[in-house]
């Protein structure tokens, strides 16, 4: 019984411990997210950012964010074909294109395919810049991912002070997992149908309904 009482005790105190998470979704493109409720919600630094997140920690600054561009090129293509569409449109050029455009003096030591985000295939990469005054102007380092599905592409990045990130990364990598996109395609398996174009419908089945 004390033994009991005491297992007891160590799990109310395991539960209060955790903290409550938020689960958040875009209301125009259905992403979603879930994070700690003790990371806060900021303004967007860019249009086609749709979450900012920072964590409460004032020497690392953890920043996390989700930005979702429209891309109509590759929406004819059935979905077996969106690992292909990522190698092409979403791998290393993309990567050197986007944080070339984004950050200063950005470095970036690895560049990967073979991820995922949300439902569909991603490339990530591990890269480091100078920070801009809303990040504290110290010299930081990130990871990435970016992801393509039906019309639209999907690039979920965090970064933080280089001294505090390492601690940050397995949160970091929480939140991509958490991100979640509307279904659009189909995802139930075809079954066994009647060849509609070469076999008589009456004689389905070896049924002749004819007579």
């Amino acid at each position: 019984m004390r033994f009991l009482l005491l297992a007891l005790c160590f799990s109310v105190i395991s539960v209060q411990a955790q903290a409550d998470v938020y689960i958040w979704r875009d209301a125009h493109t259905q992403v979603k997210a879930s994070f700690p409720d003790t990371w806060k919600i900021i303004k967007n630094q860019q249009p086609d950012t749709i979450l900012t997140i920072i964590a409460p920690d004032s020497e690392s600054m953890p920043i996390c964010s989700i930005k979702v561009r429209e891309d109509n090129r590759f929406r004819m293509y059935p979905v077996q074909f969106e690992s292909d569409i990522q190698k092409v449109a979403y791998s290393y050029n993309f990567w050197e294109d986007y944080l070339l455009n984004e950050y200063a003096d950005v470095r970036i030591p690895m560049k990967m395919d073979e991820s995922g985000l949300g439902k569909s295939f991603a490339s990530h990469a591990l890269f480091n810049y100078t920070g801009e005054p809303h990040e504290s102007d110290n010299f930081r380092q990130g990871i990435g991912f970016a992801s393509h599905y039906y019309d639209f592409g999907v690039i979920a990045e965090c970064t933080a002070n280089q001294t505090g990130y390492p601690d940050w990364v397995p949160q970091f990598m929480g939140f991509f997992g958490s991100i979640d996109y509307p279904t659009v395609y189909g995802t139930t398996v075809n079954g066994k149908y009647r060849d509609f174009i070469n076999q008589d419908a009456y004689t389905d089945k070896g049924l002749d309904i004819r007579n």
